[in-house]
């Protein structure tokens, strides 16, 4: 591949990179997997499974909730932490009960906020959708480069 043809398959990427609501649609969709899995695992009372499934949903939580800004979030951000800091200690609580039955109630719960961040990513993110012929590619000098060292 050229090295314009790269640069405009990198210029392309970008431009269709996932909005932060896509993105958050999409760490949603993997606690809720996870969840999913724990409960099964539950069910077939794979315990040491259990435990490590249920801490991966846990660490997306904990990321999450790490990545609020207090400052700048204002009352949703105030919301987002209750919210995240409920889940985890409920994830944690999933582990001594090993009920599929409040697995599912937090799965639910987890659905519910997944379910609003998916209609504000569909009803606000800017289009980023781009035509690789829209793609601006800028020459670039290579004469001096020594690409053999």
């Amino acid at each position: 591949m050229a090295y314009s043809q790269q640069v405009a398959s990198y210029q392309l990427a970008n431009a269709n990179a996932l909005h932060k609501t896509r993105q958050l649609v999409m760490l949603y969709d993997g606690i809720i997997k996870f969840l999913g899995q724990a409960k099964d695992a539950m069910r077939e009372k794979r315990f040491e499974d259990r435990y490590k499934i249920l801490q991966k949903a846990s660490n997306i939580i904990i990321g999450l909730h790490g990545a609020l800004d207090m400052e700048k979030g204002g009352e949703i951000a105030q919301m987002l932490n209750s919210f995240y800091a409920a889940m985890d200690l409920r994830i944690i609580n999933l582990n001594r009960s090993n009920s599929p039955e409040e697995c599912d109630k937090v799965i639910s719960e987890i659905n519910m906020m997944r379910s609003a961040w998916n209609k504000i990513d569909q009803e606000y993110s800017p289009q980023m959708t781009l035509k690789p012929e829209e793609v601006v590619v800028k020459p670039v000098d290579t004469s001096g480069a020594d690409f053999n060292a």
